[in-house]
């Protein structure tokens, strides 16, 4: 299907400084923030601009208009495609608490698509500098990032606060190793999805407040060809998208154990963010599906994924 996509997962290890650190209860919300923003557009921007103009030509090369504003797909035959999906998906962490006490770990994880992989460092020096300045005062250490390869369950320390040097690694995931994966579960007709943040979708302008495969499908697939395509250096998906919609249609949902989150609590777990919690399951489903679903698991799905919303876990 996307032998050739590319992406890398990693770890950064956060460690808190003396003074405790208060996190809100959606951890994603600190890449919101506008500190990071600012801290990301000054180790991005190679044109050394005062601001993030539409017209810079380095702007597709550059991570901070794929989270902070949008990026246009280009030629005018692309439009319909705009704006361009992130290459990018944080893993904020999903624990409720808030409260750190000293030298205590929090871990976020990164998904770097194609091109995306690039930014790595700049993302290492924002997070760093973050640290030193501190949110709300309190000061945390960038202590380590390590590339993970969780198909295989190795992983490879790239970058140490001690010397903050980082190193160059081939461990990446490829659409090939996803592939393989799915093959080696298959028979399988059933499994199961968890929405672990709120994960919003349209139907025909409509939000999607119940879990329908064939939306989440076309949206994995239209997100996942795009990024094949804009990431990847031109790159098509090789599948019979008919064949693979009327398939779809054919999954059966054989339990329903999800919810619509409105967002009204904005000081909730998720911040008010909108969308579909919980677990559903579904059958008669055909084994091509699984390398596209688990690569979903990777880049989030839906508004705001690059932030952490969208996520969700298979469960076979």
């Amino acid at each position: 299907m996307f032998n050739e996509f590319k992406f890398a997962y990693y770890r950064f290890t956060l460690q808190v400084g003396e003074e405790g650190l208060v996190l809100p209860p959606f951890k994603g919300d600190i890449l919101y923030d506008e500190r990071f923003a600012e801290l990301m557009f000054r180790h991005s921007c190679i044109t050394k601009k005062k601001e993030c103009i539409s017209r810079c030509l380095a702007r597709t090369n550059c991570p901070y208009p794929y989270l902070f504003k949008e990026v246009d797909a280009g030629p005018l035959s692309y439009r319909n495609f705009y704006p361009l999906p992130p290459p990018i998906a944080w893993h904020p962490p999903l624990e409720k608490k808030t409260d750190y006490i000293a030298g205590e770990n929090i871990y976020y994880h990164l998904t770097l698509i194609g091109r995306g992989i690039s930014f790595l460092d700049k993302f290492i020096s924002t997070m760093d500098e973050l640290g030193e300045e501190g949110l709300a005062g309190k000061k945390f250490l960038l202590k380590s990032v390590q590339s993970l390869c969780p198909l295989s369950g190795t992983d490879q320390l790239i970058y140490h606060h001690e010397n903050k040097k980082i190193k160059k690694t081939e461990l990446f995931i490829s659409g090939a190793k996803l592939e393989a994966w799915a093959e080696a579960q298959i028979p399988l007709k059933r499994f199961q999805i968890l929405f672990l943040t709120p994960t919003l979708l349209k139907v025909q302008e409509e939000y999607m407040e119940e879990p329908l495969f064939p939306v989440l499908m076309r949206e994995l697939f239209r997100k996942a060809s795009m990024l094949y395509y804009f990431a990847h250096n031109y790159k098509e998906m090789e599948i019979n998208y008919r064949e693979f919609t009327k398939k779809a249609e054919e999954v059966q949902t054989i339990k329903d154990h999800t919810r619509f989150n409105t967002g009204k609590l904005r000081g909730g777990a998720y911040g008010g963010a909108v969308g579909l919690l919980g677990e559903v399951g579904y059958s008669n489903m055909d084994p091509g599906f699984l390398p596209l679903f688990k690569l979903g698991e990777y880049i989030n799905l839906g508004s705001q994924a690059a932030f952490g919303l969208g996520r969700y876990r298979l469960k076979l």
